[in-house]
């Protein structure tokens, strides 16, 4: 099962948000790879310095992603940001795709349009992928928190009950997940995480029962993946 994270604008959370729920899955025993689809690569440099939390990422491009999609267990391909090649690509193949929103008057602006490319492979495709909008960076007691909350709950889609707050840790966590966090604020940042994939695992239907047999990832540089 492939899951895409997209978002057209960047500074969404894409890869924090694919980390995290990464690392998760993992400690659940998920039969889990990790594809990095963005030419910066951050995903793959977050698993190579996560000393082992989550597995390395594969760095893929848009001719790979049909195979990803038919790879047992479940693969989380992190993508670059804006409405592209590599978005449609994944789009045509990925069985799910997990769309993080952040509270700002600019994502807001630019949602429809990527609801609007989902809903058009949808209707492509006679159905998946599924999708499910994430809240993220939330500062629940500024108004654009609420502002973006109310939208959300008014929209025609699928959309997270459970999100990520916003934490100066969560943007230095990259080397080693949730140890990063401060102690004091390790417990709620986990219980955070363990929520959102809590309704993940549901809403998208993901499958985190390990798989016998499954054989270990080749990864993939980007100038193989044309």
């Amino acid at each position: 099962m492939l899951v895409a994270f997209l978002s057209e604008k960047g500074g969404a959370g894409k890869t924090t948000l694919a980390a995290l729920i990464g690392e998760r899955l993992a400690q659940l025993g998920a039969p889990l790879e990790l594809a990095d689809g963005d030419p910066q690569a951050s995903l793959a440099a977050v698993a190579e310095a996560s000393g082992g939390r989550i597995p390395q990422a594969m760095e893929v491009g848009p001719g790979t992603f049909p195979t990803l999609a038919q790879r047992p267990g479940l693969t989380l391909l992190d993508l670059p940001s804006g409405i592209n090649e590599r978005f449609d690509a994944a789009l045509a193949v990925c069985d799910a795709v997990i769309i993080p929103v952040v509270p700002s008057a600019f994502d807001l602006r630019t949602l429809p349009a990527t609801l609007s490319r989902v809903r058009q492979a949808q209707d492509l495709r006679g159905g998946p992928p599924r999708a499910l909008l994430v809240p993220n960076k939330l500062c629940l007691r500024e108004p654009m928190t609420k502002e973006l909350l109310a939208t959300l709950s008014h929209l025609q889609w699928p959309v997270s009950q459970r999100w990520l707050l916003q934490r100066s840790a969560y943007t230095r966590m990259g080397e080693a997940g949730l140890g990063a966090l401060p102690r004091n604020s390790r417990r709620q940042a986990d219980d955070e995480v363990v929520a959102l994939v809590d309704e993940v695992i549901e809403r998208l239907e993901l499958t985190i029962h390990p798989a016998a047999g499954r054989e270990p990832a080749q990864p993939q540089q980007e100038g193989q993946a044309a």
